[in-house]
């Protein structure tokens, strides 16, 4: 909306911009300085397998607690990574993943 009122474009044409990527500084996952998370898991696939291959698993992400290199979309949970320059979006979660990933959290109470 801010880039609406610089450009004089409406904030529904700025939105769609941003979402189609026709602005040169925009990414097409981005809406102005916003992500668009696209990962629908509680951690995304890429980084999971990471941590089951570097055995960085913490034992409730395990399927067997002995075992630090065996996970599943539905215990792992994506750990906290400070993101410096833009992130993509698969490695950022959708709503209903933030909702799935607080409620499992929850569940561990």
């Amino acid at each position: 909306a801010a880039d609406a009122v610089s450009t004089g474009a409406t904030a529904t044409e700025a939105t769609t911009a941003a979402a189609d990527g026709s602005h040169d500084h925009t990414p097409p996952w981005s809406l102005g300085s916003h992500i668009v998370g696209t990962c629908a898991q509680m951690c995304p696939a890429e980084e999971r397998m990471s941590r089951e291959r570097t055995g960085e698993l913490d034992v409730f992400e395990r399927v067997d607690p002995e075992d630090r290199t065996v996970s599943t979309p539905g215990l792992a949970v994506k750990k906290y990574t400070r993101i410096v320059d833009d992130p993509l979006p698969e490695m950022v979660r959708t709503r209903g993943a933030l909702e799935a990933t607080t409620a499992h959290l929850y569940s561990l109470l």
